[in-house]
C-alpha cells in the first residue's frame, strides 16, 4: 500500500502547491521562503527556493498540459499560448 500511497500523496502535495503558491502575496511569499530557509538551517539542508520549484512545477505541468489534446484544461492553455 505505501509504494502506492506516498506517489499520490507526493503529487496531490505539488499539485496544491502549483496551485496555492502562485495566488500569494508577495510579503505571504517572503514569509514562506524565509520559513523554508530557516527549518533548512535547523535540519542542515541546504533547500531550494520555493519560487524556483514554484517555476520549474508549474512549466512541467504547463507542459503536460499542452502535451495532450485530451487534458480537460488543453482548450485553455491552448488559447494563451503564443505560438
Amino acid at each position: 500500500m505505501d509504494t502506492c500511497f506516498i506517489p499520490v500523496l507526493l503529487s496531490l502535495l505539488f499539485f496544491s502547491f502549483i496551485c496555492s503558491f502562485g495566488s500569494l502575496t508577495l510579503k505571504n511569499k517572503r514569509r514562506l521562503e524565509h520559513t523554508v530557509k530557516l527549518r533548512g538551517k535547523i535540519v542542515g539542508v541546504n533547500l531550494k527556493e520555493l519560487s524556483l520549484s514554484y517555476g520549474v512545477k508549474a512549466t512541467k505541468k504547463a507542459q503536460a498540459i499542452l502535451a495532450g489534446c485530451t487534458h480537460p484544461l488543453y482548450a485553455e492553455y491552448k488559447l494563451m499560448c503564443p505560438c
